[in-house]
């Protein structure tokens, strides 16, 4: 490997937060930025006797051995049984030159070769042009990241797709599978969204049975263990904040508990939601409440005594909280001249 491959994955990390390369949280953590090794100018360093040099590189060599071999043995251990997988092929090549590079600084790629071969040696023939397609695929997203970024979501995300199949086949889709589910369920909230017409309960169904049959043998785990994001996906889509909107106050109660429990919450985690939802709501009725008198003093008042007005109403309805709704609508702020997300605040 040649100081451009390493050079490109320098490069290409600095760019992660944009999405178009293949270290991102749906694989693993993203790799350290190389070393520096250099030593401050101020430094004071112990001059080492000619005598001592070579006790001290064998010394320093024999303990990157002893590191590398620890690597290997760890590695080993803990992805022998499933390297097969593709996705976890990247990780373990992550892993490997996320150690090299503190062992090595910016002259790991001389060793990576070695590394691969002594932990799996059956795979080194996949490993090597496996890592050669991930140096590839940095490369292009970092000469396209701009062009890409003046695509739209879809265009974007197909001309990734396609580049990614071209160098990695079918396994694509394994190593990128935590974005591929990602999308699929970006794409049925859209439809959701679109389609009206479905009864709130139904969508609620629908949205539960496509995030199981999404994520397949993971989906429980999964929607247990992120439960709270999962509801707050489905009740961002506006169609149905307009059906929870458009509902008595018990039919909605009724439905956010519905959904609730869909995604495993227990019976304790259903009466805290339902305590706070009753909490907002009060907020909530209190806000409009507000806003209604706010405009009738408008209609009614101008400049200095308006201002008064609106302060002597401030502090009758809110009290001790007055003073924050002041200070947020001299910022042009109004905390209540909208509508209500309900379950989201």
């Amino acid at each position: 490997m040649n100081n451009k491959m390493a050079g490109l994955i320098a490069g290409s990390l600095v760019a992660v937060a944009t999405g178009y390369f293949l270290y991102n949280p749906n694989l693993s953590t993203p790799l350290l930025p190389l070393q520096n090794n250099n030593l401050a100018e101020s430094e004071t360093v112990t001059p080492i006797t000619p005598q001592q040099i070579p006790s001290v590189q064998k010394t320093t060599e024999d303990n990157k051995t002893d590191a590398i071999i620890e690597v290997s043995i760890e590695l080993q251990r803990d992805f022998g049984a499933i390297i097969d997988n593709a996705k976890i092929q990247v990780r373990v090549l992550e892993k490997m030159i996320k150690a090299l590079q503190e062992l090595y600084g910016d002259q790991w790629q001389e060793h990576m070769e070695e590394l691969i071969r002594l932990t799996f040696p059956e795979l080194a023939d996949l490993l090597l042009p496996r890592l050669a397609n991930l140096i590839a695929y940095n490369e292009w997203a970092l000469e396209q990241r701009f062009e890409m970024a003046n695509m739209s979501d879809q265009e974007r995300r197909q001309y990734m797709w396609d580049k990614r199949i071209a160098l990695f086949g079918e396994d694509a889709q394994i190593i990128w599978q935590g974005q591929l589910r990602s999308e699929r369920v970006q794409d049925m909230l859209v439809e959701l969204g679109k389609n009206t017409d479905m009864p709130l309960e139904q969508k609620i169904d629908v949205y539960i049975s496509q995030l199981n049959e999404i994520y397949q043998a993971d989906a429980v785990k999964t929607i247990s263990q992120h439960s709270q994001e999962v509801v707050d996906h489905f009740l961002t889509v506006a169609a149905v904040q307009d059906d929870l909107n458009k509902m008595p106050e018990a039919d909605r109660r009724q439905q956010l508990k519905k959904l609730r429990k869909a995604v495993g919450m227990d019976d304790a985690a259903l009466a805290r939601w339902d305590t706070l939802d009753n909490e907002r709501d009060k907020r909530w009725n209190t806000g409009r409440e507000y806003q209604k008198r706010r405009n009738d003093l408008q209609a009614k008042y101008q400049g200095e005594e308006l201002d008064k007005q609106v302060q002597k109403l401030q502090q009758t309805i809110f009290g001790e909280e007055a003073e924050i709704i002041r200070n947020e609508e001299v910022s042009g702020y109004y905390r209540y001249d909208g509508q209500q997300q309900y379950g989201l605040n």
